[in-house]
């Protein structure tokens, strides 16, 4: 029996809300699964989510949705599990969604107003499924 780890328990893909609980950083997601977390961008840990709902087009949170941004699969446990993007196929080019090839540690250094800053991330390879 597999522990209950979030509050929706389907088969479906559902939309999250998470915190983390060592920097209580958050963020959502419509990339959110039964019993499956993301790791926090900032600590590398796993955070499950605190609330899930079914998808659906609201206005409620519609002005913190960046529709430019592309869903971090190296800190999605169920891409990780997968091997592949694990929401919509309809959100890719092809009918088949493509495959991370690799994981590579990554350092950005920026300077702005005489500081200068590193970010650590992963750069994800995939590779196309024909």
């Amino acid at each position: 029996m597999v522990d209950k780890l979030t509050p929706y328990q389907g088969t479906r893909r559902v939309f999250g809300k998470f915190q983390c609980p060592q920097c209580h950083r958050g963020w959502m997601s419509a990339n959110s699964w039964a019993n499956k977390g993301q790791k926090c961008q900032r600590c590398d840990i796993m955070v499950y989510p605190y609330s899930q709902t079914q998808l659906e087009k609201s206005s409620e949170d519609a002005d913190k949705i960046d529709l430019t941004k592309h869903h971090p699969m190296h800190l999605c446990q169920r891409c990780q599990e997968l091997g592949r993007y694990c929401g919509s196929k309809g959100s890719f080019r092809s009918n088949k969604p493509p495959v991370v090839t690799d994981l590579l540690p990554l350092t950005i250094t920026s300077f702005k107003n005489n500081k200068v800053t590193k970010k650590h991330c992963l750069l994800v390879l995939y590779k196309p499924t024909q």
